[in-house]
């Protein structure tokens, strides 16, 4: 049973870091998603790159769902890059609402690791 929540909150966590690569399809999609024009090439390239990073931290995390081996390199991973994002977003005071909105989902999903780490850690799991 802890098993089986602890793999339903990395298959969230995992969802959740892999959305924004659908802002792969173009610019635009990119841009909307934080709220800002990404029509300059530059910051296109910037924020293509982040949405790769995070499918693969989120390819990561659903790996480690069904390969436990995979899941301390998950924790590590999904958790640096949730709660670095909610560090730079705390040290910026005037982040757009866009920016303030995936920082709460990072929060959130942060919390929800947490919890499958803790559940892995009380159930014998070698996380």
């Amino acid at each position: 049973m802890l098993a089986t929540l602890s793999s339903g909150l990395l298959l969230i966590v995992g969802v959740i870091n892999a959305l924004p690569a659908v802002g792969l399809i173009s610019a635009r999609h990119l841009g909307s998603l934080y709220g800002i024009g990404a029509d300059e090439p530059n910051l296109h390239v910037l924020l293509a790159h982040r949405a790769v990073v995070l499918a693969l931290t989120g390819g990561l995390i659903l790996a480690a769902v069904s390969a436990t081996g995979l899941r301390p390199l998950a924790y590590l991973f999904g958790l640096l890059s949730m709660l670095s994002f909610v560090s730079l977003c705390l040290a910026i005071a005037d982040c757009n609402a866009e920016l303030r909105r995936i920082m709460r989902i990072d929060i959130v999903a942060s919390g929800l690791m947490l919890m499958a780490l803790v559940i892995d850690v009380s159930a014998g799991l070698d996380p």
